[in-house]
């Protein structure tokens, strides 16, 4: 297992006021999601990792040794993109052979490796099919029988799953991430979907070319520090408040806090799951007119405007009859929000 650190690291964009500052480790064999507001730095932190990128200060180290003695192709690393690596014309056993010919296995445990992998992805029907005739779903399962088979030190994974659909996608992932787990690798990916969360150690939050946050997936959902964390970790509504003591005035009402966490301006973060429909007698905190709504997974994701412009999305059980411009009495607990300072334009996310 593999330790990246990045110690006093510092990269400027030649082209751009944009910087990239980073001290943290990635620890040996666990698998660390980036998240964060699109152009935040987790596309460029993953290729400094890879050595695509150099830093203009500071160092990064895979275990003891600095990346700077290492050529990039020297890294044990490899790096996981959805364009494959390979010219799609190969065939299955093309890729994976290939894949166990860089591990340098003669060719009786090539043989034997290749006959174990297709049977655990499920791919001994498409041997001899081309790559690229392959479906989303069969072609994820061969990019991921081909990750097993070089067992890789250190996987980068920049947005690896985000060609296929949730169902070829999470169900998949996990068989790969349990077996990279067994090898001992080290997994660092720039996320497509909320739900890869789900899959995941840790969460490194960037924005603005710094790791504002970090922790467990469930933390970081749980209690963000800043509205990037609270937008990159899941569906999120940001509600403007005004705190006077421990009195907060919003859109959605006023609610009395414990201890009063600022005073002024600022948001309150709130998750669709924090809403539910009032009970047949029961009084209501909030009409909300529906101005949009969807349903999967058996369950309505409906949003709707509060005053001042701001959205609010909440989750709500499949058998409700749901349509735009229904009103919805909903109820909420405000001890669930997590309050941040700061100015109503920056809430509205201008």
């Amino acid at each position: 297992m593999l330790d990246i650190t990045l110690e006093d690291a510092l990269f400027r964009r030649p082209d751009s006021r944009f910087m990239l500052r980073a001290d943290h480790t990635f620890h040996g064999g666990t698998h660390t999601a980036l998240i964060g507001p699109p152009g935040g730095g987790k596309s460029t932190l993953l290729d400094l990792l890879h050595g695509s990128l150099k830093l203009d200060q500071g160092r990064i180290l895979f275990g003891t040794r600095d990346a700077a003695a290492l050529k990039p192709a020297r890294r044990p690393i490899l790096f996981a993109a959805p364009a494959p690596d390979f010219p799609p014309r190969w065939s299955v056993q093309h890729v994976l052979i290939a894949a166990l010919q860089r591990r340098g296995l003669d060719r009786t445990d090539r043989l034997a490796e290749l006959l174990d992998l297709s049977t655990k992805w499920k791919l001994e029907t498409l041997s001899e099919r081309r790559f690229s005739t392959l479906s989303d779903g069969e072609q994820l399962r061969v990019r991921f029988a081909e990750i097993e088979a070089l067992r890789p030190a250190v996987v980068l994974a920049n947005r690896l799953l985000s060609l296929s659909s949730a169902f070829d996608r999470l169900g998949q992932a996990e068989h790969l991430f349990r077996s990279l787990r067994i090898i001992g690798s080290t997994l660092v990916s720039e996320i497509s979907h909320f739900e890869e969360l789900g899959l995941c150690d840790q969460v490194v939050v960037i924005d603005g070319g710094s790791l504002v946050q970090s922790g467990s997936p469930r933390r970081v959902f749980d209690a963000p520090r800043s509205r990037a964390a609270a937008r990159a970790s899941g569906r999120t509504s940001l509600i403007p408040i005004h705190v006077t003591g421990r009195t907060v005035e919003s859109a959605i009402g006023t609610w009395t806090v414990e201890t009063s966490p600022f005073s002024g301006s600022g948001i309150a973060i709130v998750r669709p799951d924090h809403f539910r429909i009032a009970a047949a007698g029961e009084e209501s905190d909030l009409i909300l007119n529906v101005e949009e709504a969807s349903f999967a997974d058996g369950r309505w994701e409906a949003a709707g405007l509060l005053v001042g412009g701001s959205v609010l999305h909440v989750r709500l059980p499949g058998s409700l009859p749901l349509h735009k411009g229904k009103l919805l009495p909903l109820r909420y607990d405000p001890s669930s929000f997590v309050l941040l300072p700061g100015e109503l334009d920056e809430a509205a996310g201008k």
